[in-house]
């Protein structure tokens, strides 16, 4: 069987054996929730642009079709899952760049965060194998900010921890209170008196999208994952600090804007990531909406994790990858035939392709 991915009218093709819709840089309209990206057309007054050792200069098309994609394809979430893989030329900070995108939704929606599943997350400790996860009141200090363990649940009140070196000291978790708790290797769910710093660049990434919900700046959001590069962490980081962006005068790396915990100094987080090298996540949370993975490795990871089986994937990958790796794409995406259905992924949250992009998206079959 050969499933060989080759170079069709400037984009990628995959060999008629699977007949897999590749699609490649036709003009298109999207409407995405209640804004439209057109064909030939950006998603706003975009910021400028420098990668390391280069000039400013405005946002190039690849770099604004993977901003424009993420924020379109959070925007479409509903519940039926697709899988879409996008291959570029070389490798490049597509994925980061997608990430930053759909977080950049998320931000305009109110109770965008982790808020709610906090509690939840809490009390589901309580006899459990995962009982011993320390929790630190961030309301304390020293010696009294913990670290806690979940003791027993009060039913409809709430939850009781103990501290490990006190044992006289007992506190009460309800879900008003639960904010002011975080697992020790964890970022803290809410910050008190400060937020991340980069709104009025986030606004100018998308200045007709929806308004920044405020408190999402000062809140941690679990609901996008970025799957790094085989390689481990440190690439997929080197490649968006490679990237900077400006708006009047204001900038910063893309690594930074994502909000990755340890790769910035806020405190909170609106991005997972998932270290595809280690195979662990950055922190213990829930399950996550949508899944961009950097590479192909991450790719086909993310169609295999459980706690990745319900989530939106997308891959980005570079066509300069060995052929049998191409081919081992190829060959998962025609197996996932089984369970889904082709689709156009101009018609499905992907604005027009720039040149030398291609797309293929797979969408759950209903039952």
């Amino acid at each position: 069987m050969n499933g060989n991915l080759h170079l069709v009218d400037g984009g990628i093709g995959i060999s008629p054996i699977f007949e897999l819709p590749w699609t490649c840089s036709p003009a298109v309209q999207k409407a995405g929730g209640n804004h439209v990206v057109k064909s030939g057309e950006s998603c706003g007054a975009f910021p400028e642009f420098r990668e390391e050792g280069d000039a400013w200069r405005p946002l190039p098309a690849w770099a604004q079709f993977f901003l424009c994609t993420g924020y379109q394809l959070q925007s479409t979430l509903d519940s039926t899952r697709r899988i879409i893989l996008l291959t570029t030329p070389c490798e490049s900070a597509g994925a980061a760049l997608l990430t930053l995108g759909a977080m950049r939704f998320r931000l305009s929606q109110e109770g965008a965060d982790d808020l709610a599943a906090h509690f939840f997350r809490i009390k589901a400790l309580a006899g459990t194998r995962h009982a011993d996860r320390p929790l630190c009141d961030i309301r304390s200090h020293g010696r009294r900010a913990g670290p806690f363990l979940v003791s027993d649940v009060e039913p409809d009140i709430g939850v009781w921890v103990r501290h490990t070196g006190m044992e006289s000291d007992r506190r009460l978790i309800t879900p008003a209170t639960a904010m002011n708790w975080r697992f020790h290797d964890e970022p803290p769910l809410q910050l008190h008196g400060g937020r991340v710093p980069y709104r009025e660049l986030y606004d100018g990434l998308f200045p007709d999208a929806g308004a920044i919900c405020a408190g999402n700046l000062s809140r941690s959001d679990s609901a996008i994952c970025l799957m790094t590069r085989l390689r481990g962490e440190a690439a997929t980081r080197a490649a968006a600090a490679e990237i900077r962006l400006s708006v009047g005068g204001l900038e910063a790396g893309l690594d930074e804007l994502l909000t990755v915990r340890h790769w910035a100094a806020e405190r909170i987080s609106r991005v997972v990531l998932f270290n595809t090298r280690k195979g662990e996540f950055d922190r213990h949370t829930r399950s996550p909406q949508l899944v961009v993975a950097d590479g192909d490795e991450a790719f086909l990871r993310a169609l295999d994790k459980p706690e990745m089986k319900l989530a939106d994937v997308i891959g980005v990958v570079p066509r300069t990858l060995e052929r049998d790796r191409l081919e081992a794409l190829g060959h998962r995406l025609a197996h996932l035939e089984q369970w889904y259905r082709r689709d156009d992924p101009l018609s499905d949250g992907i604005g027009e392709l720039p040149v030398g992009v291609a797309a293929a998206l797979l969408a759950r079959r209903e039952n």
